[in-house]
């Protein structure tokens, strides 16, 4: 690993772990905001559809669902749709009945009706209409709330009741360890 002046980070990785990687280049000559989504996929997969979305996010469709991509540079509060978002990068990825919020750098990512995560990411929280809502955490210590749609009390598993800081009706407030984390809401 080689660190540069300009905050750069090399990294040099094995040939085992590299696939084909496609670059994209962007310009502009009136200058303003523009992105690009750089999207994996394995070659039989069918080709994702992706397109600029209101308040300038991106939209990845594909055969199995829609992932609405917040990608900023600086902190901006965005709602689109159901859905808000106050942060630099966040995921809401809909495939059939299930849902997952990836706030990745930011302060909340939520959904109108209940399910959202709030606190500084990375954090994931993923369900279903039925079944448990997952949690997941890597990064410093710090507390997050979690809120829950209704029905969904809040006990935890898979993680010590210590990390529970208090429940209140419709979400959790949660101190997550360092480093990797996860649990489970029944």
């Amino acid at each position: 690993m080689v660190a540069k002046e300009s905050g750069v980070l090399e990294v040099e990785v094995p040939r085992k772990f590299l696939m084909q990687q496609n670059v994209v280049r962007m310009a502009t000559a009136q200058g303003g905001q523009y992105g690009a989504v750089l999207y994996p996929r394995r070659p039989n997969d069918p080709i994702p559809k992706i397109a600029a979305g209101p308040a300038d996010t991106a939209t990845v469709s594909t055969g199995d669902g829609e992932q609405l991509l917040f990608l900023y540079p600086g902190q901006r509060c965005v709602t689109v749709g159901d859905l808000s978002f106050e942060g630099r990068a966040g995921i809401c990825a809909r495939t059939g009945k299930q849902i997952e919020l990836h706030l990745l750098e930011g302060k909340s990512l939520v959904l109108a009706g209940g399910l959202g995560v709030r606190g500084s990411g990375p954090v994931s929280l993923s369900t279903a209409e039925e079944g448990p809502a997952e949690l997941w955490s890597n990064g410093p210590q710090r507390e997050i709330e979690v809120l829950l749609p209704p029905g969904r009390k809040g006990p935890l598993r898979g993680a010590s009741d210590t990390n529970v800081v208090r429940r209140e009706e419709g979400k959790l407030i949660l101190k997550v360890p360092a480093g990797p984390w996860h649990g489970v809401v029944p």
